[in-house]
């Protein structure tokens, strides 16, 4: 594996995001650290390296609709959002829905059938989707839309405002989780929440492994 060509492939798709986080604020160039915000790169995760290749070697034949682009805008866009001043709680949510903005794949971390708290991991997630997430018009979109822009400066937003006011946002998930527990506590609740938001072309994975 050729570690400096995917250190490169990093340099080109940050320089993506920046365009598309401009309106949100400057996350300034690729580098290999930045300690003033705990984010670190790629150069000590071998995965994420390994990722960027296989991502690079897809993207003739599946463009930015691959796994492995998910995985890539995931790390690389909640590296991001740690840079803006998110707390890392909720700069990977942002990076988890950045990814779904441009790889269309939808990443369920949780196996629905296990214990309360997993349960509790998922009714959250969806919660992240129904508030934040954008309708299908933004399919196919590109970095430089002004209409992306806008739609992620509005994520931004949102996540800012709950990490500054937790009790807004306890009180927000709480009526979502009473309102939406128990219509979403088994392994159809996505296909029906797809289906609601008119949103059959994405991809979702349950307990996806991205390392296989």
């Amino acid at each position: 594996m050729n570690i400096l060509k995917s250190i490169y492939i990093a340099q080109e798709e940050w320089e993506n995001i920046r365009l598309s986080l401009e309106k949100c604020g400057d996350i300034g160039p690729y580098c290999a650290t930045d300690q003033k915000h705990d984010v670190k790169i790629i150069h000590g995760d071998y995965k994420l390296i390994t990722k960027l290749a296989e991502m690079r070697n897809k993207y003739g034949q599946c463009g930015y609709y691959s796994p492995e682009a998910s995985f890539v805008f995931e790390k690389l866009a909640t590296r991001a959002a740690r840079k803006l001043g998110l707390s890392r709680e909720f700069a990977y949510e942002f990076g988890n829905l950045y990814s779904l903005l441009r790889t269309e794949y939808l990443v369920l971390n949780v196996d629905v059938d296990s214990d309360n708290n997993t349960k509790r991991n998922f009714l959250r997630q969806f919660f992240y989707y129904e508030q934040l997430f954008p309708i299908s018009e933004f399919h196919d979109w590109n970095f430089g839309s002004v209409k992306v822009k806008n739609k992620l400066k509005g994520i931004y937003d949102k996540l800012i405002y709950w990490q500054y006011n937790t009790d807004s946002f306890e009180k927000e998930l709480e009526k979502f989780s009473a309102e939406s527990g128990n219509s979403l506590n088994n392994s159809v609740s996505m296909a029906t929440y797809l289906a609601k938001h008119n949103l059959g072309y994405l991809r979702y994975y349950y307990n996806l492994d991205m390392a296989s």
